[in-house]
């Protein structure tokens, strides 16, 4: 099931954000889907050390991650 050609419709702001060493959703993957979304709608951060759940992994960073984005 691919689902990458039906990101190009998103139609408001897209945070895309991953753990470098995500063992289900690899950071190619993860890079993929960024550029699948509309460049002037996504974000894309990428956070090294951390896996799959970057909250868990690295959670001050990713929640002032999100915080910010909200914000915006």
């Amino acid at each position: 099931m691919d689902l990458l050609p039906c990101l190009a419709r998103a139609a408001c702001p897209v945070l895309v954000f991953g753990g470098a060493d995500d063992p289900i959703t690899p950071i190619e993957d993860q890079r993929e889907i960024a550029a699948a979304l509309p460049a002037h709608l996504v974000r894309y951060v990428e956070f090294a050390d951390a896996g799959h759940g970057v909250w868990r992994d690295k959670p001050l960073a990713a929640m002032a991650l999100l915080r910010e984005f909200i914000a915006a």
